[in-house]
């Protein structure tokens, strides 16, 4: 699939995404396209091989996806989670402003700490015309288990995590910022997530209910917290391709200017 880099500064730093194209025909309309928000420097469990095969089938779903390249200054084990929001803010306004790009038909997609990123975006524009999120997190509860990495039920088994990151965990609100988006939202849990349990995800749907817009909320069964086995992914991803490939009502007016 055709690519290109996108770069931009965010506060002094150097920071950039990497926009995945389907196979068009020169002269082609402007294409919807998806942000994939990625997860904080750090996070122990590993979604690379999911977030490559959704590029993948977003593409194949006829829609652009776009995610941001790994940090390099500062060091990743430096990086702030407000840093990673800013960085995914910055990267949806090249979206919106890209000429391959149909403005009014950008969403965003997050995975598990991802998906803390994502929903705090959703609460930065009005811009968002879908909004996925799999296997998202209350942060309350991550700082809880992170504190505790003896703990056989540490959400991040314990693993090393930036301090950082740990520490400015706690400025997200995200059941706050995500009850502010009104367009078409999809949620999505393994049901045999033996890592993030069914509670986090509830407080989710409960901020979601009072939208102007629908709230989808898909258990899948048999899966694991990566969706570790193919068959149950790959079903997982076409399903998420067509949800974002779905036709978008007319845009709601943005209310801020900046995202």
């Amino acid at each position: 699939m055709p690519q290109e880099q996108l770069d931009f500064a965010v506060g002094g730093r150097h920071a950039g995404a990497t926009l995945w194209l389907p196979e068009t025909e020169a002269g082609a309309e402007p294409l919807p396209a998806v942000l994939i928000c990625p997860q904080p420097p750090a996070a122990v469990h590993d979604f690379t091989a999911l977030v490559a095969e959704l590029r993948t089938a977003l593409n194949d779903a006829g829609l652009a996806a776009a995610s941001l390249n790994p940090p390099a200054n500062p060091p990743q084990a430096d990086a702030t989670i407000t840093d990673c929001v800013d960085d995914a803010s910055a990267a949806f306004r090249q979206l919106l402003l890209h000429d391959k790009i149909e403005g009014d038909r950008v969403g965003v997609f997050g995975v598990e700490l991802g998906a803390l990123i994502a929903a705090a975006l959703a609460g930065r524009t009005d811009r968002i015309a879908r909004l996925c999120l799999l296997g998202p997190v209350t942060n309350t509860e991550v700082l809880s288990r992170i504190a505790k990495p003896d703990s056989s039920a540490a959400l991040l088994d314990g693993g090393a995590v930036s301090e950082s990151l740990v520490d400015t965990l706690g400025t997200l609100t995200p059941l706050k910022e995500v009850a502010t988006h009104q367009r078409p939202t999809l949620i999505i849990h393994a049901a045999a997530d033996k890592i993030v349990a069914l509670p986090h995800v509830e407080p989710y749907l409960e901020a979601l209910a009072g939208g102007a817009s629908p709230t989808r909320f898909e258990l899948v069964a048999r899966a694991d917290h990566t969706f570790s086995d193919l068959d149950i992914r790959t079903a997982c991803l076409a399903r998420i391709g067509s949800f974002f490939s779905e036709t978008i009502a007319t845009p709601l007016p943005d209310r801020r200017a900046e995202t």
